[in-house]
């Protein structure tokens, strides 16, 4: 494929002939906080670039600059971006939207333990895990009621959050089934061979994922606060 054809079915991939091109390519997928600011470093600089050297043209400037594509890979690294913003916890959160994000994982706790509960077993590892799920919703509240750094705020959310409520309230269960002799280490280890298993460590694995990418967020939120 020629580079004319590539740039007639792609026109984003023609190198950028005007120093708003240029700027536009570079901070694409930037949230419009950080476009904004990358803009305006970058017209500053051109500023005195051309100040001290006015024989300079644009297209001189934009060679200087390199490839916008590579420096938007870059700014991607260090600055904020639209899909980074998405994975920030909210601003605000209130009492009842927080208990009612625990209400699913409540209800699915409760149709599974339905069959032990008509036979009366199983009530207190039941309560136990309802109890943590309401006390997680309740801390989700107050975490994003309180001054905390972006980092801190982003791993307590998400730590707090029903799929995480949901893990812990299952790990709780798996315990006290253990400590009662409801389940033998036989059966667990039996378990972890079973699909069952799998899809509760796949989910594991996706809640400890979006953490990491909740962190990585935050702290590029809390390098351009700073």
């Amino acid at each position: 494929m020629t580079g004319d054809l590539r740039s007639l079915l792609s026109p984003r991939l023609q190198p950028p002939r005007t120093v708003a091109e240029w700027l536009e390519v570079a901070t694409d997928g930037l949230t419009p906080e950080a476009a904004h600011r990358v803009r305006h470093d970058y017209l500053n600089h051109l500023q005195d670039t051309l100040a001290a050297q006015p024989d300079l043209t644009h297209t001189d400037i934009l060679r200087c600059w390199g490839s916008a594509h590579t420096t938007n890979r870059e700014l991607r690294r260090t600055h904020l971006t639209v899909r980074d913003a998405r994975r920030l916890p909210p601003r605000h959160l209130s009492l009842g939207g927080s208990l009612w994000s625990a209400s699913a994982p409540v209800a699915g706790l409760t149709v599974a333990a339905l069959p032990d509960l008509r036979r009366g077993e199983a009530v207190t590892p039941f309560l136990l895990s309802v109890g943590i799920l309401t006390a997680l919703a309740l801390l989700r509240w107050w975490v994003l009621s309180r001054p905390l750094p972006p980092t801190r705020r982003a791993a307590a959310y998400w730590l707090a959050e029903p799929l995480g409520g949901a893990l812990m309230a299952g790990l709780v269960a798996a315990l006290w089934f253990l400590h009662t002799g409801t389940l033998t280490p036989d059966r667990l280890i039996a378990w972890t061979r079973e699909p069952a298993s799998w899809v509760a460590l796949s989910f594991l694995s996706f809640h400890i994922w979006r953490l990491s990418l909740a962190v990585n967020a935050s702290r590029k939120l809390g390098a351009e606060t700073a």
